[in-house]
């Protein structure tokens, strides 16, 4: 059945135009229903691309002003903290000023310089003193972000989720503690640090969570620092050279549970842990861009940050390229795979130290869990997890859609300015019985290439378009229609828009 299901959706995608099907012998009355409901989908879909895209081009042409909004602000702060100094200013200006970098760095540079010019934070400050500025700095606090957490609703409200992640992150980025947000995200402080719902579980029970050793004793610190580790799987206090030597063994594995994620393997505890960390940031980062895909309801902000409540994910990880092999279930050869999403056992398999393969299989097994498994056309799955696996981080936060960084993708234009990369049909043409049998890196790096202009391209325009095809595709949902009718273009213009993107690429390359 899901070979069916799988090679309709082919069909469909492939198609030049939505399938009309003919009843009662093709009758007037089928014929006009068929062409009011394609027009009505057509129509749908254009309304609502055009709000997104005057919801997109406003907050752009705004994004100057609420700097400049922002920075006037702030230069008020700064002319009455010259007078009210107390201790703890620096670190809230330097709050404000990461604030409006991040809408205009030229109108950042200019606060920076007057929070820089007043006297030194003194230690101390008179009780009247410390009151007075408490009391101007949280009615001008208020105003600094108002503007952006306006806009954050409003894009919520016509599914530019684009737009509502950035303005969440802006506002996070002044308001860390935000109460609303956090309350809203589901997240609890303690010690310093955000954890979700089944983090907190863990930290109720006295753990806390270090990112080289993962969980550990909060009220044992000191003897972390002495090199002691405390295994919770045996609940006794060892080093870590020891626990690693212990669970080296398949046997005797590690399992460690994060908010989204159960690791298990023989790897190193810091491996682990190193991956857990990558893995939940990447997580988060799936959601935010790809969050039309899961959607459920309206206005649900904890989706953009991917804490949706679900069973973790399982990712094995093994510690060296033999382990992996051996850890793979039955009937699933190792041939030259260095990582694998294994839907029947519900858990993906890798080895320590290839984070572009758990980033590739871990795209495969978000999207397929979440979808109910896949009947997507195979260049769709695999140009997703291209565009995915190699994230880059950029000021603490990780990024995808970075293709200069992307070892596949740029194949892809070494190949096209070679004359050997696969052609648009040839790609579209593959099905799962074609795919890997010849040409294998090409097909890899077309499928790629092709997401990431759906993805990036003049400014993310396709996104969110793309993103419900891909959903729909999963789903087998897609009516026969094609990428470019969810796209809102021809086929010809599509094509046409793609290779002088490709071309710009690789221009740049050269």
């Amino acid at each position: 059945m899901r070979v069916l299901l799988l090679s309709a959706c082919l069909f469909l995608a492939w198609s030049n135009a939505p399938l009309v099907t003919a009843v009662d012998n093709g009758t007037a009355v089928a014929d006009t229903d068929s062409a009011a409901k394609n027009k009505q989908w057509f129509d749908t879909r254009a309304a609502n691309r055009a709000r997104r895209e005057g919801l997109s081009t406003d907050a752009a042409a705004d994004r100057i002003e609420r700097a400049k909004n922002a920075a006037a602000i702030a230069q008020d702060l700064a002319k009455t903290a010259a007078d009210l100094r107390v201790p703890g200013q620096n670190q809230a200006f330097a709050r404000i000023v990461e604030f409006i970098a991040r809408l205009d760095p030229v109108q950042a540079e200019s606060v920076k310089a007057a929070f820089a010019a007043l006297p030194a934070e003194p230690a101390t400050a008179e009780p009247k003193t410390v009151t007075a500025w408490q009391t101007f700095f949280k009615a001008k606090s208020l105003t600094l972000i108002m503007e952006t957490e306006v806009l954050w609703q409003k894009a919520l409200d016509n599914n530019d989720t684009d737009t509502a992640y950035d303005s969440l992150q802006q506002v996070l980025t002044y308001d860390p503690d935000h109460t609303s947000m956090r309350k809203a995200l589901n997240q609890t402080k303690v010690d310093g640090r955000y954890y979700g719902p089944k983090d907190m579980e863990l930290v109720a029970a006295g753990l806390r969570w270090d990112v080289t050793l993962g969980w550990v004793s909060a009220n044992d610190l000191a003897r972390y620092e002495k090199g002691e580790y405390f295994d919770l799987q045996s609940k006794k206090w060892t080093t870590l050279e020891e626990a690693n030597t212990l669970r080296s063994d398949p046997t005797n594995q590690w399992v460690m549970q994060t908010e989204h994620l159960e690791l298990r393997g023989t790897a190193k505890l810091q491996d682990l842990v190193n991956a857990a960390n990558k893995l939940e940031d990447f997580y988060k980062q799936i959601f935010a861009s790809y969050s039309l895909f899961f959607r459920k309801g309206e206005n649900d902000v904890k989706l953009i940050f991917g804490l949706l409540d679900h069973p973790r994910l399982v990712v094995n990880i093994a510690k060296d390229r033999d382990a992996y092999a051996a850890s793979l279930p039955p009937g699933r050869p190792v041939g030259n795979s260095i990582g694998r999403w294994a839907p029947k056992v519900g858990a993906s398999f890798f080895f320590a130290g290839r984070m572009d393969a758990m980033y590739h299989e871990f795209t495969h097994q978000i999207l397929d869990v979440f979808s109910g498994g896949t009947k997507a056309p195979v260049w769709v799955m695999e140009g997703i997890a291209i565009y995915t696996e190699n994230p880059t981080y950029r000021n603490g936060q990780l990024h995808l859609g970075d293709w200069a960084k992307n070892r596949q993708i740029r194949k892809h234009f070494a190949l096209l300015s070679a004359g050997n990369a696969m052609t648009f049909d040839q790609l579209m043409a593959l099905d799962p019985k074609s795919w890997k049998v010849t040409n294998v890196q090409s097909q890899y790096s077309a499928a790629g290439a092709l997401a990431h202009f759906c993805m990036e391209a003049d400014q993310r325009k396709y996104r969110s378009d793309y993103v419900e095809f891909v959903r729909d595709c999963y789903l087998g949902e897609t009516q026969g229609y094609t990428l470019w009718d969810y796209l809102g273009m021809t086929r010809d213009d599509f094509i046409a828009a793609y290779k002088a993107w490709e071309k710009a690429a690789s221009e740049s390359l050269k």
